[in-house]
């Protein structure tokens, strides 16, 4: 029973820091701008009505709001199937028997936060994006012919750190399917999950330095910050995941069993944290909406 209550009360956190304050803070900071900078003073940041964006908001809100209550619900059900001090966890799923919890509520339910939720937050949103990109563009422009690099962005001691990283955790695993009997299976699934993590960050921070600018208003130094945020969003995933991963595998030599179903949701936390920290920093009052201003 009394891991049962300590695994509840983690993955009541891990429902809460993806899918409750996240979330929350996203749809703050879409309210903050309506409400600061209306259509009646900055009509070029509204392609479309204002109450078209509340919409989206709302949208956010409820989408990320079901995912806590299914999170509760879940946390619920464990409790009431193992108030006779079982470990048993049959009445959420038929694959939520003990033993296999990792595998049917940790990490699936964390794709339903991470993956599908921020999908469908920025697909909920691409109308509004490819409206804000087809806007006229001012009538006096200028042109800023600047090559943008990886490292106006990210420092290159951060790259370097990145690179070490996964190269010892390659490394790591290599030795621990060694010498301390890593399955063939798990090992190959770790590097190639290293890989692909790499690849990821390649092809994110190829499209933030390439893309072309979706809104024709938006000041330089603006597009500027939000492409360091997608940069460092990135980075700190590829960090990040191999040293989670690490530590996790570690465990797993000493002692298997060993809280395991706590262990994994800590280790998507501090995916989700690491990810997700630097928009949390990203600060609106520093951005420019005068650009949005009529004759501006």
């Amino acid at each position: 029973m009394g891991e049962t209550i300590l695994f509840c009360i983690v993955f009541l956190s891990q429902v809460l820091l993806i899918s409750w304050f996240y979330p929350r803070r996203i749809v703050s900071r879409g309210r903050y701008v309506l409400h600061h900078f209306p259509q009646s003073t900055h009509p070029k940041l509204y392609p479309y009505p204002p109450e078209q964006f509340e919409r989206w908001l709302r949208k956010i809100e409820r989408f990320n709001f079901a995912i806590v209550v299914a999170g509760v619900s879940i946390i619920a059900g464990l409790i009431l199937a193992t108030l006779g001090g079982e470990w048993d966890g049959k009445i959420v799923t038929p694959w939520s028997a003990s033993g296999r919890w990792v595998a049917a509520i940790v990490i699936p339910f964390f794709i339903v936060q991470f993956i599908v939720a921020l999908a469908y937050m920025n697909f909920s949103g691409r109308k509004l994006l490819l409206a804000m990109a087809k806007a006229p563009p001012p009538r006096v422009r200028t042109t800023e012919l600047r090559r943008r690099r990886l490292v106006d962005f990210v420092s290159p001691t951060m790259l370097v750190v990145a690179a070490l990283t996964n190269v010892a955790f390659i490394i790591y695993i290599l030795c621990d399917y060694w010498f301390f009997g890593l399955s063939r299976f798990k090992a190959v699934g770790s590097i190639l999950s290293a890989l692909l993590v790499l690849l990821v960050f390649s092809v994110t921070v190829a499209l933030a330095l390439r893309a072309p600018k979706s809104d024709p208003y938006q000041a330089q130094k603006d597009r500027g910050n939000l492409i360091k945020l997608v940069v460092q969003q990135a980075l700190a995933f590829s960090i990040a995941y191999p040293v989670l991963l690490a530590i996790w595998l570690t465990i797993k030599i000493f002692d298997p069993h060993l809280l395991e179903p706590v262990i994994a949701s800590l280790f998507c936390q501090g995916i989700a944290l690491a990810s997700l920290l630097p928009s949390y920093r990203y600060r609106l009052d520093q951005v420019d909406f005068n650009v949005y201003r009529q004759g501006a």
